[in-house]
């Protein structure tokens, strides 16, 4: 299998160090052998709307394309994470090919897009998701998800995880204390989905 994990804002640029560093303070230790892809967003497609976030998505299916013919990924378990700016990248990822991937878990994100009349709920069909927000997110409103949830939660397998507190750093406590793994992990395009956390 494929983990990507999509970065904040805080882990931008063209260093490719910065997302390393992140992806360790927040996950810590990810319990499956498999391949993880940390690409890193440069500060010029970071801009908060949809148009720049949609040109680096749509950048990442197709380097995780160029990996495919180069080593022994499983097509049918490529997974999504992120949190913020990444979370609005893993949103965008699974609007534009909910097919693709596996799985997704954004948190803290949101999706411009969403609010717009342009909006197609139905590009979400079949997609597998675990969102997660806190409810005193002062920096990206909880609204952001909730809105995306109430949406699309009749077109796919969704599940959102709202936090009374933990702010903008909700991320920690999440990827910590929730089985979010075994979750993840236990996802693939060929089977049913399941939110059996035993």
């Amino acid at each position: 299998p494929l983990l990507v994990y999509l970065h904040g804002a805080g882990a931008l640029g063209e260093d490719n160090f910065r997302q390393f560093v992140e992806f360790k303070a927040v996950c810590g230790r990810i319990k499956k052998d498999h391949f993880i892809l940390l690409p890193q967003q440069s500060s010029v497609l970071a801009e908060e709307n949809g148009e720049n976030i949609n040109v680096f998505t749509k950048a990442l299916k197709n380097l995780i394309d160029l990996l495919l013919r180069s080593y022994s990924i499983d097509t049918n378990r490529i997974y999504l994470t992120g949190i913020s700016l990444g979370g609005a990248g893993v949103w965008y990822s699974l609007y534009n090919c909910p097919s693709f991937y596996a799985a997704g878990v954004p948190l803290m994100g949101y999706m411009p897009d969403a609010y717009s009349s342009v909006f197609r709920k139905e590009n979400f069909s079949g997609a597998r998701i675990w969102a997660g927000h806190a409810k005193d997110d002062k920096l990206v409103p909880p609204d952001s998800d909730v809105n995306i949830y109430n949406k699309i939660r009749d077109v796919c397998t969704i599940k959102l995880s709202l936090y009374d507190k933990g702010g903008h750093k909700m991320m920690r406590s999440f990827y910590r204390r929730e089985k979010w793994q075994e979750w993840l992990f236990s996802q693939s395009r060929d089977n049913i989905s399941t939110w059996d956390h035993r």
